[in-house]
């Protein structure tokens, strides 16, 4: 008998598999990121077909079989607006961030961060956008340790920091 989890999860990434299916990436409370299998979730009468996007905030459940992670179940709960530059911090989250390793405080800060993204919809000035994105990086390597908690963020040491430790 499958032992049956439930958690709260963002959602990183997005693959489909074969025809109907797909594989998500999940930023978790519970678990850190996993990848969780999703059989049939493509097809019209899929009754998590609406609920899997990029950047929503969920509910899953799930199951351990025996090579993977299936998904069972998925509640909605809020989805982040606004054009897809806003996503591209979860790209460098499911970069830098290894399978089942939990850390609470990067999840307080991701939903921190998540939050503030779903009020400030309107993003005036592109700059301001790299600013932020700056600061998200630079925040979550120093959480993971790849970075001095005091460090300034600026590009470079970004950059440094993923090649030194093998995420570039």
């Amino acid at each position: 008998m499958n032992v049956y989890f439930q958690t709260p999860a963002l959602v990183l990434a997005l693959r489909d598999e074969r025809e109907a299916d797909r594989v998500i990436t999940f930023y978790t409370r519970d678990f850190g990121k996993i990848k969780a299998f999703a059989r049939g979730i493509r097809l019209m009468k899929s009754k998590l077909r609406g609920h899997i996007v990029l950047g929503a905030l969920l509910r899953i459940a799930f199951v351990e079989g025996k090579e993977s992670y299936h998904l069972v179940d998925a509640e909605f709960l809020y989805r982040a607006r606004g054009d897809i530059q806003k996503f591209q911090p979860l790209q460098f989250l499911n970069q830098v961030t290894g399978e089942r390793e939990r850390d609470a405080e990067l999840w307080q800060f991701l939903m921190s961060w998540f939050l503030n993204q779903t009020r400030n919809v309107d993003i005036s000035k592109h700059r301001d956008q790299q600013r932020d994105t700056l600061h998200f990086q630079s925040r979550v390597l120093s959480i993971l340790g790849f970075l001095p908690r005091d460090a300034t963020p600026s590009p470079h040491s970004i950059q440094s920091a993923l090649i030194a430790n093998h995420l570039a």
